[in-house]
Order: structure tokens, then sequence, then C-alpha cells
């Protein structure tokens, strides 16, 4: 996998929908992640598990559709969280380990917009939708991954990390 290679590879979260304002608190306080309270759908339907996410008016922005079943593979990934609070670059560690079902889309790698027979991806309208829509996210990934059981874990940010980045 990439990540083993690149010790300081990662995820910068621009925005990130949950249930509770208790999460949103903590989220914002201890990490500086932007988390916003919406409502989201969680479910089975027609093998595949269907988030939704909805904007404050109700409406529909996201949803995404992961198949169920798939090839077997065995994930046991560290990698990096980056995000920003108090004008600072931090930097916190997350791991993963399970046994995921794993499907490839190797086509997307070398055609834009590859089309399959399921889609995986629906965004909306409004402002969130806009949101999304100006990063050009394609609607069939690369690679879905689905487990039920997966051991995670998300660190607290790493005191000893110094980014010469500051925001304004």
């Amino acid at each position: 996998m990439i990540t083993n290679g690149f010790k300081n590879f990662g995820y910068y979260v621009f925005s990130m929908p949950v249930t509770s304002l208790e999460n949103q608190i903590r989220g914002r306080k201890i990490w500086g992640l932007p988390k916003v309270v919406e409502e989201i759908d969680i479910f089975e339907q027609q093998g595949s598990v269907v988030t939704i996410a909805k904007d404050s008016s109700g409406e529909p922005y996201l949803e995404l559709r992961v198949p169920i079943s798939g090839k077997k593979a065995a994930f046991d990934v560290s990698s990096n969280i980056y995000s920003e609070l108090d004008k600072k670059l931090l930097r916190s560690e997350t791991d993963f380990k399970g046994t995921f079902n794993v499907n490839k889309n190797l086509k997307t790698l070398f055609k834009k917009n590859q089309q399959t027979d399921q889609k995986y991806l629906k965004i909306g309208e409004g402002p969130s939708a806009q949101v999304l829509k100006d990063l050009e996210i394609e609607e069939t990934p690369f690679q879905t991954r689905f487990a039920k059981h997966v051991t995670s874990s998300f660190d607290l940010p790493n005191p000893n990390f110094n980014s010469s980045i500051r925001f304004e």
C-alpha cells in the first residue's frame, strides 16, 4: 500500500458531517476537525451500504453506495489526519486493521468519468453539494472497501509535529 513508504501520507479534512453536538464539540476542540452536525442515514439496500447526508434544510446533498460483497483482503494501515486548530496545522495518527471486501474499478485510473453498471456517488444540489462538485469527484471510485468488524484508533494530535504552514 502507498502509505507504507510515506510516513507523512495523510488526509486533510475540510468538512466532516457528524450526528451529535457532543461529537462536533470534541472534534473541533481537540483536533480542530471541521465537524458539522447534520442528519446522516446509513442503511443496507440491494447488496450495498448506503449513506445519505442531508443539509440543514433536510435535503440530501450526498449519497454514497458501497458494495457489501467483494474480494477479501486484510488491511493493517496507519496514516495521518491533518487539521487546523488555533491557526496551526495539526497531525494525528489514525490506524485501522481488518478484513475488508474489496472491489476495484481499475479502468478509472486510465479514463476520466468511467461509467459502470452501479452508481456509487450521487451529489445533490445546494451549498454543501456545490463544494463537493467543485472538487470534481468522479462518480466511480477506484476502489471500495466494506467490513463489519474493524479495529481502529485515532490518536490525539502529535505534540512533536511542527509545520511551517500557518493559517490566517
